[in-house]
């Protein structure tokens, strides 16, 4: 396992259904340094087929300051379109060490955990004639 340049920092974990308790695959999990104006953008990694991660960083990507030598680090996850799912911007954790885990539990409403969901869908179509057929359906999505 490779520590970037600087000695590095690491943070690591796993993100798992709250229903299943089973890891969520091809989520993006995005770590960033909380700060008084601008949080600073530390790195992203995907989860694996059993929800882990991993993120790589060094210390030029939060050491703006003299004073700030260590990171205050939350995550925020995101679907596979990039849309945030699940933040922990209320739990930062305040002077990060080097290597630090995170363990996220969501509650995957209406779905399996495991990265499917079934949502109900309207689909109005239009023929030739401009006669209007709707219909009603379920879609899985991955």
């Amino acid at each position: 396992m490779a520590i970037k340049k600087d000695g590095g920092f690491r943070i690591f974990g796993k993100v798992v259904a709250k229903t299943t308790d089973k890891g969520i695959p091809s989520l993006i999990v995005e770590a960033l340094d909380k700060d008084l104006c601008v949080d600073d953008r530390l790195g992203s990694g995907i989860t694996d087929e059993n929800g882990q991660f991993e993120i790589l960083y060094s210390g030029k990507d939060f050491q703006e300051l003299f004073f700030d030598l260590k990171p205050d680090i939350y995550l925020r996850i995101k679907d596979k379109a990039g849309k945030v799912i699940h933040t922990t911007r209320d739990k930062v954790r305040y002077n990060a060490g080097r290597t630090e885990e995170f363990n996220i539990v969501l509650d995957m409403q209406g779905g399996n955990g495991g990265g499917v969901r079934k949502q109900v869908f309207k689909v109005a179509l239009i023929d030739r004639q401009r006669n209007i057929v709707a219909e009603e359906g379920e879609v899985t999505l991955r």
